[in-house]
């Protein structure tokens, strides 16, 4: 019996640890289920990952055969990631290309250590061709040993292309700067020269090596210039562009006459610095003094001439001797009162010293009669500006002289002569002429009536034959400012 009951107490104990056992197999089951639930999980995360990621990744075994790769870089080659397994670069790439990939593999399996961001140019199954950064890094199994490598290729295709762009257009614009006729200086913020071209060594005749780093005002700039130079720098501080001609100091102490233009080197929104441009303008200077030169003979030359028909006139009418001149220092003091332009005041002088040029084609024995005039013989005398217009027109003044000439008798309410205009359409310089002729004329010719009579004469007729502004303008000159006819 007590075999029995022993015999029985063992196969309870036996079960039990069968049972045990059961759960613990059944334990490491769930176990392993739970695993390879969690690796699908992360195979499937990362499978996700490399074929969402726009970089082109790749694993390969140790005979360089793509055991993974993502959907960015099956596309590559218009294929899909399935189709590559197996496969090398062989079967996708030029000869030269997968070479150059196998030989990349090889090194980093045997050297154990990483390949990063090496840059090349590979070919996409519709041939085009691309640049991309790839890094490649050897796999490793449990134990440490290398068993294949990864790849991640980035495309840079266009920042490549924008590296390229730039490096030509830099190219292009060193090319530029050392060619350009013009020297060609650039400075930091302290002024200390960062460059010159060729064309600036050949003019101021200093080294590019002599001059670096060293304050451009103070190797250029004559000492009499250095104020004008400040202020030229400050200008291009505040990020104006100045165009300025002075002179400038070559490396002999000679002296160039330049024009420069300069302004602040901006690079993303931040000034970096100044540079100017350095145009030698001697010939232009050259050329500028031979026609002044010429200029004023021309003008020696014309006012012989005017002086000429002056006296001509003046012998014939002697009566007349100092009118023309008396008339035009009046006029042009109005036209100061009345602060017209230079080029205006100019016109009135030239117009004025032969406005009565035209008498010419007067008979001397009407010029000079004592007696009264007849009708007939006022008429010739009337014909007088006419002549001098025709006498004029064909003369390149540069101011209307023949107009004014031919105007300076007409008078405001059109009762002028020679063609009777009237208002603002006779010049404003041939109204000034015209008043300053009449108060002159009465004031000096026979019989002389005074000053007080022109200047009542003028006044009382102001606004009916004589502009207003002009006679306001007249009387200030004699009552209040003491102008007085100048006599030989």
């Amino acid at each position: 019996m007590k075999d029995k009951d022993r015999t029985k107490d063992e196969l309870i104990n036996k079960l039990a640890k069968l049972r045990q056992r059961i759960a613990k197999l059944e334990a490491l089951e769930s176990e392993r289920k739970q695993m390879e639930e969690t690796l699908t999980q992360e195979h499937n995360l990362l499978q996700a990952l490399i074929d969402n990621i726009p970089d082109s990744i790749y694993f390969k075994d140790n005979k360089n055969r793509f055991i993974k790769v993502s959907k960015a870089k099956a596309e590559e080659q218009n294929t899909h990631p399935e189709s590559m397994i197996g496969k090398t670069d062989f079967d996708f790439f030029p000869q030269e290309q997968a070479k150059e990939a196998f030989a990349d593999d090889n090194r980093v399996r045997e050297s154990n250590r990483p390949l990063v961001d090496k840059v090349e140019k590979i070919t996409h199954a519709d041939g085009t061709e691309h640049w991309v950064s790839t890094t490649k890094i050897p796999r490793h199994n449990e134990k440490g040993e290398v068993i294949g490598t990864m790849g991640i290729s980035r495309d840079i295709t266009r920042r490549k292309r924008a590296e390229m762009a730039l490096k030509s257009e830099r190219k292009h614009l060193e090319a530029l700067f050392k060619s350009v006729r013009q020297g060609i200086a650039t400075a930091d913020l302290n002024h200390k020269i960062i460059d010159v071209n060729r064309s600036f060594t050949e003019m101021f005749g200093y080294t590019l090596e002599e001059i670096k780093g060293k304050d451009i005002d103070q190797i250029i700039v004559p000492r009499e210039k250095l104020s004008e130079a400040i202020r030229i720098t400050q200008q291009y501080d505040e990020g104006k562009i100045s165009t300025v001609e002075t002179v400038r100091k070559r490396k002999d102490g000679s002296l160039i006459p330049v024009e420069i233009t300069g302004a602040s080197i901006i690079i993303d929104s931040k000034q970096v610095g100044v540079y100017g441009i350095y145009k030698d303008i001697t010939e232009r200077k050259q050329v500028q003094e031979e026609l002044q030169g010429t200029l004023k003979k021309l003008r020696r030359a014309l006012k012989a001439t005017i002086q000429a028909m002056v006296l001509t006139v003046e012998t014939r009418d002697a009566y007349t001797a100092g009118h023309q001149q008396r008339v035009t220092n009046l006029a042009r003091a109005v036209a100061k009162e009345m602060k017209l332009s230079k080029g205006q005041i100019d016109g009135i002088r030239m117009a004025g010293t032969i406005h009565d040029i035209g008498k010419i084609g007067v008979p001397a024995e009407i010029l000079n009669k004592p007696t009264r005039l007849a009708d007939i013989e006022f008429n010739l005398i009337k014909i007088h500006p006419l002549v001098g217009y025709n006498i004029l027109k064909q003369i390149e003044f540069l101011w209307p002289v023949a107009k004014i000439v031919l105007q300076h008798h007409e008078r405001m309410n059109g009762s002028g002569y020679p063609h009777g205009l009237s208002g603002e359409d006779i010049l404003l310089e041939a109204r000034i002429l015209g008043v300053a002729d009449v108060v002159e004329a009465m004031a000096s010719h026979r019989p002389a009536l005074g000053i007080d009579k022109a200047l009542e004469e003028v006044s009382k007729n102001k606004g009916v034959f004589y502009d207003p502004q002009v006679v306001d303008a007249c009387l200030k000159l004699f009552r209040e400012k003491g102008f007085k006819f100048k006599t030989k």
